[in-house]
C-alpha cells in the first residue's frame, strides 16, 4: 500500500509538473503569436518583411561607416560635418524629417488614407505636388507601378534630400521614379509632355501661399488640365481658395471631412476635387 501510494504521488507531481509546463508553453505562444484576427489589420498595411523599405538601417551604417570628406555646410545647422562622399551631412542627419514642422509620420498618413479609403491602385498614375524629400513618396513609389509616381517640389534641398539620400535608402531606383525641381512650379517641362494623372496630391503645398498669390490659380488650372478623366486632386488642411473661385477654375469639391490620423496625434481636413468637365 505504502508503495503504491508513492506511485500514486508520483505519478500526481508528475501529471502536474507537465501541465504547468503545457501551460506555460502555451502561454508563451500566445505572447509570441498574437491570433491572426487580431494581427492582420496592421500587418495587412505594412509591406512584406522582404521589402527593400526595410533596409534603412543597413544603408544608414553603410554611409555612416564610409570614409568621409569634409561637409558643406547645413542650413538648418551652421557647423561643418564629416560624412559619406557626395552626400550632404543633413540628409545623413535626416534633418529633411523636423524641417517643416510637422512629423515626417504624416507622409505614412497621407498614404494609407490614400490606399485605405480612397482605393489608390498601383496601376495609377500620381502626380505628388509639392512632394518635398518623399514622406508620401517613399510609400507611394514603392506601392505604384514603375514609373507611374511624379514628383515636383520647388525647395532645392528638400528635392535633393528625397532624390540623393530617401530614394537609394529605400532602393527606389529600379521603381523608376519622375522627381523634378521646380523652383518656377511650372508644368511645361519635358517630364509633364502629355502626362495626365488619375491623382493629383497637394497635401501641403498651398500651406505657405495666400488666395492673393497668383501661382495658386497658375497650378489649380494646371490640375483641371492634367486630370485623367474620373480623377481627383486631394488637398490637407485647408483650401487654397473658396469653392466658389475653384468652381471658376473648373474644380468641384466633391468631399470634406476630417481625418483622425492613425500613427500620430493629430487630425487633418480632408478634400477631394474633381474637374466639373469629369
Amino acid at each position: 500500500d505504502i508503495l503504491a501510494s508513492t506511485m500514486a504521488q508520483a505519478m500526481l507531481v508528475a501529471f502536474l509538473l507537465l501541465s504547468i509546463e503545457s501551460l506555460v508553453q502555451t502561454f508563451e505562444l500566445i505572447i509570441r503569436t498574437p491570433p491572426k484576427d487580431v494581427i492582420r489589420p496592421v500587418i495587412a498595411r505594412f509591406p512584406p518583411p522582404d521589402s527593400p523599405i526595410y533596409k534603412r538601417k543597413e544603408y544608414i551604417l553603410k554611409v555612416s561607416n564610409s570614409t568621409g570628406l569634409p561637409g558643406n555646410k547645413n542650413p538648418c545647422d551652421p557647423n561643418t560635418f564629416m560624412t559619406a562622399p557626395n552626400m550632404e551631412p543633413l540628409y545623413i542627419r535626416e534633418v529633411h524629417h523636423f524641417a517643416l514642422g510637422r512629423p515626417w509620420m504624416l507622409g505614412r498618413e497621407f498614404f494609407d488614407r490614400l490606399v485605405d479609403v480612397e482605393g489608390l491602385q498601383p496601376q495609377e498614375r500620381v502626380l505628388d505636388y509639392g512632394s518635398q524629400a518623399l514622406s508620401s513618396g517613399v510609400w507611394l513609389i514603392e506601392y505604384l507601378d514603375p514609373s507611374h509616381y511624379f514628383g515636383m517640389e520647388s525647395v532645392e534641398w528638400l528635392f535633393e534630400a528625397g532624390r540623393q539620400y530617401e530614394v537609394p535608402l529605400h532602393m527606389l531606383e529600379e521603381r523608376n521614379p519622375s522627381l523634378l525641381h521646380n523652383p518656377d512650379e511650372e508644368f511645361s517641362h519635358a517630364a509633364f509632355e502629355g502626362a495626365q494623372f488619375d491623382r493629383i496630391l497637394a497635401l501641403t503645398a498651398f500651406h505657405h501661399l495666400t488666395p492673393e498669390d497668383p501661382r495658386v490659380e497658375r497650378v489649380l488650372k494646371e490640375f483641371v488640365r492634367r486630370l485623367a478623366p474620373g480623377g481627383s486632386v486631394f488637398i490637407a488642411g485647408e483650401l487654397p481658395l473658396p469653392e466658389p473661385q475653384l468652381q471658376s477654375l473648373g474644380l468641384q469639391l466633391t468631399k470634406s471631412e476630417t481625418h483622425h490620423c492613425r500613427w500620430i496625434a493629430a487630425d487633418f481636413l480632408w478634400f477631394q476635387l474633381k474637374a466639373t468637365s469629369g
